[in-house]
This record gives structure tokens, sequence and C-alpha cells, in this order.
């Protein structure tokens, strides 16, 4: 006789085999772990190449930026280099023509001296206002006199020269006429009469004329004499002015006559200064003076300096040599504003160019230039310093003669007051260049790739909700499939819808010796047969097994009166609480007809104790179907309480496969499945009916003592006279909360009352229920059950 402590190991076993077994994964297992690896894999990969979208965004957008502003950047300073080049080029070439004509102009007056026998400084030139104006005319001085050498010796009978009418006509010459004609005059036509002075004469303290003294110990005088424009005041006479008496004039005017060089004087009419009142004095004196001279249109306060050009009696060549003439008899004194030194040197499309002036008598101005029209900014440096590495420096002297076949004449001072000039791009010069562009180009590249990008991941959604939608519909289907097919029989049929290769690299398992070449599960509508290359059946005999039928006794009465929704809650409830137990037991479910529950243990996984675990099975599903039917009660009446089951259990060889082709399923083949209908269809309600060969299963198992020998032999439908077995148990104790198909705790096994065994044994002989409802009532959880001896003869 089986002990408790036998029965207590053997359960313990069994729990820690059952455990084992759940740690082995299966091929849907390994399957769903590569597919969640593979799910990683592309999300990474969605994740590298966003990672990558968005870097090669930000390169481009960062090389385009780079690429737009460098060009931009020296398409900038191309343009500056190519402007400041013009601006050397025509300032070099302005000052050739001007120098140029200032010297054809005394090559005519020491010419004409020469031609009428007449020696310096008694000389009057004739028409010297016509001539002057077309000097003018074609450069950009606005006033041009001459000052006469006059020894100190000479000094009388030159102001004897000056007093005679014949030889100052020329200044009522100039204002009636010339300055009437000439187009290019801008001033006053003085009809007023004005004073002159017969004598030579400086200006005192009140600036107000006075005659030089007589003992004056100067070697010579500087008086002022003819010129053009002529703007005589009646209190500052027109010529005799001498010179000498201001050394802001006698300084520029010797050096030029010593050094026989044409010299620039510093502006005369700015003060650089500000605290020099006398600076300041003369400034607004001689911008005032220049007034007289320009347009009404030009600001007489700008910059202007005296260019000296140093009468030399040479007329005998083209190229003078200055170390063989004879002193200078006098210089010829131009007026010029710097604004026409830099005016119209540019093309319209040239702006913003700072212009630096600098000499060497401490003198700093700046102009801007634009295109054909210039802006003073003043005294002082007013270049941007970010541009001062940009700056392009060269000196007046160095421009000119730069042009072959231009000037000829009398080169520029390089000792006195000396020009340089230093030509800066400004910030309105680079806007013009340097713009937006880059940065918008540079941000229209990024927002592309973004929008790229965002396509990509709006793609991406859409394609993952897809395999989403796929990914739960394939699972429902699993879950169906699952249901109907075991696991090696699914993977058969899913390695058939695979390519050739791919099939042919699939491990076999079990139930897949015959696989190769299946055709779908689901064949098409429109094709009933199997085609003879569809190949070998998906099917396998498997040698130990045990088949479990089980009948719902009373069933077809009680559903006479029962509406079809009250029909399937009752199934579903029984099948739902069976289907729990087959898990948990690890029996495989092969279907339900009606009211008849078929299973089978050895499959689809050998079990070396599948008659002991089909018993078990069998022993907790009548159980169960008393607690569901109770459950019911409320719902679908006390009649059904007279419900019952009827069980039976065959053991032997089976064939186990799928018939391929429309709406297949996994079915059982075989004797054993016929025997086992045989022990359901002969067994008697609540009890579980055995054939002989399940009886020697348990047997050797060690469970003989379940068993008890049916007093007569059956026969059965083609079978004959079957000697069987009827298990003798008592009823499995478990705690199930719902009919759901929640998970049972299983714990402990007591020992049943011995007072119940005579009933067991009437209810054998009689065919009567085997479970009382008190025996129902006093089921408690428990981890396994014990299937008890029989201690009764009968």
């Amino acid at each position: 006789m089986t002990t408790f402590d036998d029965m207590e190991q053997a359960a313990i076993e069994e729990s820690t085999t059952c455990a084992a077994n759940d740690h082995l994964p299966s091929v849907t297992e390994q399957r769903e772990k590569i597919a969640q690896k593979e799910q990683k894999a592309v999300s990474c990969l969605r994740l590298v190449l966003l990672a990558v979208l968005v870097v090669s965004a930000i390169v481009v957008s960062v090389v385009l930026y780079l690429y737009t502003s460098a060009k931009e950047t020296n398409e900038f300073e191309s343009q500056f280099e190519s402007d400041s080049f013009k601006v050397f080029e025509s300032l070099g070439l302005h000052l050739d023509l001007t120098l140029g004509a200032a010297d054809s102009f005394v090559f005519k007056m020491i010419s004409y001296a020469k031609a009428s026998s007449n020696q310096f400084p008694f000389v009057t030139i004739p028409d010297f206002g016509v001539q002057a104006a077309k000097v003018l005319s074609s450069s950009a001085f606005f006033y041009m006199g001459t000052y006469i050498k006059v020894a100190n010796d000479e000094r009388v009978d030159w102001e004897n020269y000056t007093s005679d009418a014949t030889n100052t006509y020329w200044l009522e010459e100039n204002i009636q006429q010339v300055q009437v004609d000439d187009p290019n005059y801008h001033g006053p036509i003085v009809d007023d009469e004005y004073s002159t002075s017969n004598f030579l004469f400086n200006y005192n303290d009140e600036f107000l004329p006075e005659v030089v003294p007589y003992n004056d110990t100067s070697n010579y005088y500087l008086p002022s004499f003819q010129h053009y424009p002529s703007v005589p005041d009646p209190y500052y006479p027109p010529y005799n002015w001498n010179a000498m008496g201001y050394p802001d004039y006698a300084v520029p005017f010797t050096h030029a006559m010593h050094t026989k060089t044409v010299t620039m004087t510093g502006v005369v009419n700015q003060a650089f200064d500000p605290n020099d009142e006398y600076q300041v004095y003369n400034a607004e004196l001689l911008s005032a003076w220049a007034e007289n001279y320009i347009s009404t249109e030009e600001d007489p306060t700008e910059p202007y300096f005296e260019l000296i050009y140093p009468m030399l009696n040479a007329v005998d060549k083209v190229q003078i040599d200055t170390s063989t003439v004879e002193p200078a008899v006098g210089v010829l004194s131009f007026a010029y504003y710097v604004r026409d030194l830099v005016r119209d040197i540019l093309p319209p499309n040239s702006k913003g160019i700072v212009v630096v002036f600098q000499n060497t008598c401490d003198q700093v101005f700046t102009y801007q230039v634009d295109g054909a029209e210039t802006t003073y900014m003043g005294i002082g440096d007013h270049h941007d310093p970010k541009y001062s590495h940009m700056g392009r420096t060269a000196r007046l002297p160095d421009l000119s003669g730069q042009v072959a076949k231009v000037y000829t004449g009398l080169p520029l001072d390089t000792e006195s007051c000396v020009y340089s000039v230093t030509v800066y791009p400004s910030q309105a010069m680079q806007d013009r260049y340097v713009t937006s562009k880059p940065i918008f180009l540079a941000v229209g590249a990024f927002v592309i790739f973004l929008f790229t990008s965002a396509v990509f991941l709006l793609y991406d959604l859409y394609v993952a909700r897809r395999q989403q939608i796929v990914k739960h519909r394939a699972e429902a289907s699993g879950a169906i499939v699952n249901s109907l097919f075991p696991e090696q029989v699914r993977n058969q049929l899913y390695e058939e819808h695979q390519p050739a290769q791919e099939h042919q690299q699939q491990p076999k398992t079990k139930l897949s010796s015959a696989a190769a070449g299946a055709s779908d599960l689901t064949a098409d509508s429109s094709t009933t047969t199997l085609s003879p290359t569809a190949g070998k059946p998906i099917a396998d005999l498997f040698d130990s097994t045990s088949v479990f039928f089980a009948d719902i006794v009373g069933f077809t009465s009680w559903s006479s009166s029962r509406t079809p929704i009250e029909v399937f809650e009752l199934l579903e409830a029984l099948y739902g609480a069976f289907d729990v137990i087959a898990k948990r037991r690890r029996v495989f479910k092969v279907e339900t007809i009606g009211d008849c529950y078929v299973a089978v243990t050895g499959i689809p996984n050998p079990q070396a104790d599948h008659a002991v675990i089909m018993v078990k099975f069998a022993r907790d599903c009548l159980t169960r179907m008393r607690q569901v039917l109770q459950d019911l009660v409320g719902t679908l009446g006390a009649a059904t309480l007279d419900l019952d089951m009827r069980a039976g259990v065959h053991s032997g060889p089976v064939t186990a496969g799928v018939l391929r082709g429309e709406k297949g399923r996994f079915q059982l083949f075989g004797d054993t499945v016929n025997t086992a209908a045989r022990m359901e269809s002969n067994g008697k309600a609540g009890m579980i009916h055995v054939s002989q060969a399940t009886a020697d299963e348990l047997t050797k198992a060690g469970k003989s003592s379940w068993l008890k020998l049916r007093d007569e032999k059956i026969t059965a439908k083609g079978k004959g006279e079957m000697q069987t077995y009827f298990v003798m148990m008592s009823p499995a104790r478990t705690s199930i909360a719902s009919t759901s198909g929640e998970a049972m705790a299983l714990h402990s096994i007591d020992e049943p009352p011995a007072g119940n065994n005579a009933q067991v044994l009437d209810s054998i002989n009689q065919g009567d229920e085997v479970y009382d409802e008190g025996m129902a009532e006093s089921a408690v959880s428990s981890d396994d059950e014990a299937l008890e001896p029989a201690t009764v003869e009968v």
C-alpha cells in the first residue's frame, strides 16, 4: 500500500520536474527572444540613423555656412583690394594731371616773359584770367594766384609798377569779363568800388592792411599779384599782400623755391588744436575767404590746402634739370579742397571706402568715399579699428608719376609737409558683401534635413504602427493557433511558409521528420485536395500516451430546456476550469466536441508517468466540476447540480498530426483513441474508468493501490469483452476562486475520511455518484492529491 510519505515525495518530485521543465525555453520563446533582440537592433539602428541625420544636418549647415561666409568674405576683401588700388591709381593720375596743368601754365608765363624781353618781377601776363579759368576747369583747383619774388632793392620799382593801371588792368578784366562768362565760376560778381594798394602790406592784429616798413631787413618779398578768380573787398586789397610776413605761407613758399619742388602746405582752414585760439580764428577766416570762390552747395569748412609750384626760368627743355636752372622768380599757388582729390575716382558700386589723410605737419583727417560722392568725417582718424589690419597706405609723392608719358614737370616735395593716404574698408562696405545669406542658407539646409528627419520619423511611426497592428493580429492569430496545435506542430507549419533555403536550415524536432514541403495550414479555398508534391504528412507516432475522454452525464436532457446562451455559459465555465487544470498538470487538450472533452498526455513531449498524470487530471476535473456547478446554480438553476461527468482513460500508442487542408486541426488517430472513447462510454457517472493498459502503467508507476477491478467485464463496440478498472480516490482538496481560468494553488495532501470508502465501493457497483455535497464543501487547498487504495472487499 502506498503510504502518505510516498505520495508526498512523488508530489515533490513532480513539482520539481515541472519547475525544471518550465525553465526550458521553447522554440516559441526562443523566437520571441530573437524577435525582441531584432526589435532592439532596429530601434538602435533607428536611433543611429536619426543621429546621423541630425549630425549630417549640423555638419552640412556648418560647412555651408563656413563656405558661403568665406566666399562672401573673399569677395569683400577682393573688392576692397580692387577699390584701394583704384583709389591710389586715381590719386596718382589726378595729381599728375593737376601738376601737368600747373607746369603748363608756369611754362607759358616764363615763355611770355622771355618773349616780351621783360624781366621778373616786372611782368604782367596778358589774358591771365582766361588762361587761369581754363586751367581751373580742367583741374580740381578753385583758386590760383602768383606770388612774385621782389628783392629788397626792387621794392620801390615794384610798387611803382603796380600803381600803373596798364599793369593792373587784369583785375577789372577778370571781374567784368572773365568771371561773368565763366560757367565754372560760382562766386559773387563785385560791382561796388573796392580798395587797392600800391604798397606792400601785411595785416595787423586787428586784421587791417598795414604797409610793410621800409626798414624791413628781408632779402626779398613775395607780394601777391595776378590771380583768378578775383573777389576784391573794400577793406582788403586784391594784390601786394606780402606772404613773407606769415610763416604759414613763407615757409612752404621759400621751401618750394629753394628745393625747386612742388610743395604742399598743411591744411589751412582747420583748427587741429581746438584749444589754440589762433588756429580757430584763422580756420574760420580762411573758410570764410574760400566761400567766395566755391558753389553754395559746397561746404567751405572742409579741409583745403595749397599746392605751391615754383616759377623757374627754364623753357628750353621738356624735362627740367633743377640743378642747372636759375633760382625761382616766384611761385604759383593753387588752392585745393581735399574732397576734390578723392571725388569721382570710384565706380558707383564701390561704396564705404574710408580714406585717412595724414601729413608730416601732424594733421590727420578722414573722408569716406561712396562711388562718386565724398563725405567728410572730421579731424582725426575715424576708420573702424576692426579693419586696421586691412589698411593700405601710400604717400602722395610715391603715387605721382606712376602713369607713363603724363607728367614731365617738377617733382613733388618729399621733405616738407608730406601727405600719406591710408585706405580702409568700412562696415557699410562689408555689409554689401558679407550678408545674412550664409545664415539663411545654413538654416535652410538644417530645416531641410530636419524636415527629412521628420518625414523619416513620421514614416517610421506609421511603419511601427502598422507593424504593431500586424504584431497584435499575429499574436491574436498565434494565440488561436497555440490553442489548437502543439508547439512542434506550430513550428513545423510555420517553417513550411519560409523560403526553401531557410526551411532547410531549421533544426528538426519531434513531429518534423516528415514536414519538408508541407502546404499551408489553411489551403486556398479553391483547392480542397493536396498536391502530389505537397510533401509527407505532418504526423508522428507516439508510443506511450494516455488518452482522456470525458462526457457530461445528463447534458442532453438539461440543454433541451435551456437557451443556447445558457448552454454556452455552462460549457465555457466547465471547459475553462478544465483548461486551467490541464495547463497545471501539463496535459495537452486536444478538442471538445459538444459535451465531450478530449485530452492526452505524452504528447507532444514524452512523459514517463503519462498515465499517473492523466488520472490525476481526471480526478481534478471531477472535483472542479462539482464546484463549478455549485457556482452556476444561481444563474442556471438548481437542476444544474444534477449534471455529472463520466471519464475514461486508455494508454497506448497514437498517431498525432494535422490533416493539411482547409480548416486543418491537430488530431489523434489509432486504436488507443477508440478504446479511450469506449472507456468513457462504458464508464459510470462521477467515476474514472480505465483500461487494462492504463492499469498496467499505474502499476508500473507503483500506483496499483489506486485501482479497483471492475466486477464485470464490459463489451466494447469493436473490441469485444474487456477487463477494466475504476480508480479509487478521494476528491482533490482545492480552493479555486473563480471559473475564469485562474491558476489553482495546490498544497499539502491529507488522508481522506475512512468512512467514505464503503460509499465509494457502493457507487462503483451501483453506478451512483462518488461525491456528495458534504465532500465537495470540505475541499481545502492542496498541492497534490492522494489516490486512496481500496480497503473494502466488494
